[in-house]
């Protein structure tokens, strides 16, 4: 496989040419306008939400802005109301029992007053400072809510992974039933232990994506197909390959319904699947008689037991039963050098592609 190119739209699918994004472009149009669509939509409302952010927080201070500059015209004009009346008293001191009189009248009806008050409205004071805390703590909420700081932090929630991109093709097919019949012959694993929370969340977040990039389209799937796509991404998980480089390195995710059927074998498996392109073939490893099972191997042959069964059962929901993992004196004696041996000879002869198109 040659550089791949992205494709500048939905910027989640690459193409090897021009010429192959050409070809593709009748199953890629679907989730490209789903993709630029479902991308514009996120952007313009974190836009929103960030300005709205703003607005309130520029609200908010202008608030305790002017609440600090009435607390400190109140104080000031405490201040001067102190000052007047004390002058006032140092001016009018009373001389005569009438002045006396009229004095100790005036301050009785100041302390009746507040009496009065406090009676009608005792819980004033207190009431304020509910309020109060009520307004900081709806602040305090405020504050808590993160928004992304930059488009680019915005990206887990509209481009879809490589896993998201097979499942919207799935789901395409389904609605064609001419078209989705080799999904039902896929096998669809039941786990055998309950679902971390960490698996449990990874299956909402690519349902979730797949479903607002499926509400993007034209024409969305019905709700019976929608209900079908946690199942999908289960048999995904257990039937999809990697799609390797001349490098061996991964570089894509295909479905392949017909390699998907091929049973494994840890011990000695008689055939493995090698890529040229976008093309999946099993090169036989060994000398296969007429009407014999192929079989390959869905993980790493140079693991050891514990680590081959425990990926079998994490990811394709079985339990090895088989010589190699079943015994472990076998596993460190002549069934692993046999099956390393095997291995070698299998892997030189796949790169010797010359030798099987004769």
């Amino acid at each position: 496989i040659a550089r791949l190119s992205r494709c500048a739209r939905c910027q989640c699918v690459r193409f090897c040419s021009r010429a192959c994004q050409r070809s593709a472009w009748p199953t890629h149009r679907a989730l490209c306008s789903a993709v630029a669509s479902l991308r514009q939509r996120t952007i313009s409302e974190w836009r929103e939400a960030k300005e709205e952010k703003t607005k309130k927080t520029n609200e908010t201070n202008e608030t305790n802005e002017t609440k600090e500059r009435r607390s400190q015209r109140d104080l000031a004009a405490v201040g001067s109301e102190s000052s007047s009346s004390e002058a006032g008293a140092e001016r009018a001191i009373p001389t005569t029992q009438s002045d006396l009189t009229t004095t100790v009248d005036h301050t009785l009806d100041d302390v009746q007053a507040v009496v009065e008050a406090e009676a009608h409205d005792p819980d004033g004071a207190v009431e304020d400072e509910d309020e109060d805390q009520e307004e900081e703590d709806n602040d305090d909420d405020e504050e808590q809510v993160q928004l992304p700081k930059s488009e680019a932090e915005l990206e887990p929630l509209w481009k879809p992974t490589a896993t998201v991109v097979l499942l919207f093709y799935c789901v395409q097919l389904l609605q064609d039933p001419a078209s989705a019949v080799w999904i039902d012959y896929l096998c669809v694993p039941k786990p055998l232990a309950q679902e971390s929370e960490g698996e449990s969340r990874a299956m909402i977040g690519l349902t979730h994506l797949c479903v607002k990039l499926l509400r993007e389209t034209s024409t969305p799937p019905s709700l019976d197909v929608m209900r079908r796509v946690p199942n999908l991404i289960r048999m995904l998980k257990a039937n999809a390959f990697n799609v390797l480089g001349s490098d061996l390195i991964p570089v894509a995710v295909g479905l392949y319904p017909a390699a998907a059927m091929l049973n494994h074998q840890c011990a000695a498996p008689n055939a493995s699947v090698v890529f040229e392109g976008r093309r999946l073939y099993a090169r036989s490893l060994c000398a296969i008689s007429a009407g014999s099972e192929l079989t390959t191997s869905y993980v790493e042959l140079a693991a050891t037991a514990a680590e081959r069964r425990r990926e079998l059962r994490d990811a394709f929901a079985f339990e090895c039963q088989c010589t190699a993992c079943s015994d472990p004196a076998a596993d460190r004696d002549a069934v692993l050098v046999q099956r390393h041996r095997t291995l070698d000879e299998g892997l030189q002869a796949c790169l010797d592609v010359h030798r099987y198109d004769k």
